[in-house]
């Protein structure tokens, strides 16, 4: 795993409010992924409002995933998918 990456990742989660943490047991896990950078994907409502949704649920817990930055993309030899929160790696 990249550090960089997780570090971005941890920038941007520190910025935000109303970030749902929830503990992962026993629960259906979700991560929605949206096919473009954070900022795109924090400004589409729907993809709010799904995430707002599926994590209101006592029985899911929902993750967050975006496509990187070009920065980002050209600092690592990997592939950069992970999940905001529990930086679990994607495809």
């Amino acid at each position: 795993m990249n550090r960089k990456l997780v570090e971005n990742a941890d920038a941007l989660l520190a910025k935000e409010k109303g970030t749902v943490f929830k503990d992962p047991g026993g629960k259906i896990s979700f991560c929605l992924v949206y096919p473009n950078t954070y900022h795109v994907g924090m400004s589409n409502l729907g993809f709010q409002g799904l995430y707002g949704l599926l994590n209101r649920r006592e029985d899911v817990v929902c993750e967050r995933a975006f496509l990187p930055d070009d920065a980002d993309i050209a600092s690592t030899g990997e592939p950069p998918h992970l999940s905001f929160l529990s930086k679990t790696r994607g495809l």
